[in-house]
C-alpha cells in the first residue's frame, strides 16, 4: 500500500526525534495516526504491516490487540505468516 502524505519540515523533525525515541519507523506512526482518525481500517494496518515483514505478535502489540486476532484476519486475507529472524533483538557489535 502506498500513501502520499503532505508534511512540513518542522512536523518531519517533529516526528523524526519521535520515532528515535520510541525506537519506530516514521512511516509506523503516521500509519497508526491514520487508523487514529479512522482513515485505515484495522485491516488495512494489518494488511501493511505483514506487507512490511512483521511478525504476528509484534503487529498485536503496536495496534494493542490479540496476536490470535492478527492470526485469524491475516489468513482471512491470504497472507502468509512471518517469521522473525535467528539474530531478532540482538544488539549490532561493532567490527
Amino acid at each position: 500500500m502506498k500513501i502520499t502524505v503532505n508534511i512540513s519540515d518542522r512536523e518531519w523533525w517533529h516526528l523524526s526525534e519521535l520515532a528515535e525515541k520510541n525506537d519506530a519507523k516514521i512511516s509506523d506512526m503516521v500509519m497508526l495516526g491514520l487508523k487514529k482518525t479512522g482513515a485505515m481500517t484495522q485491516d488495512d494496518m494489518i494488511h501493511a504491516l505483514v506487507k512490511a515483514g512483521l511478525p504476528d505478535a509484534d503487529i498485536a502489540g503496536r495496534l494493542d490487540i490479540f496476536v490470535y486476532q492478527v492470526a485469524t484476519r491475516r489468513r482471512w486475507m491470504g497472507l502468509k505468516p512471518n517469521k522473525r529472524p535467528a539474530n531478532w533483538g540482538q544488539k549490532k557489535e561493532a567490527a
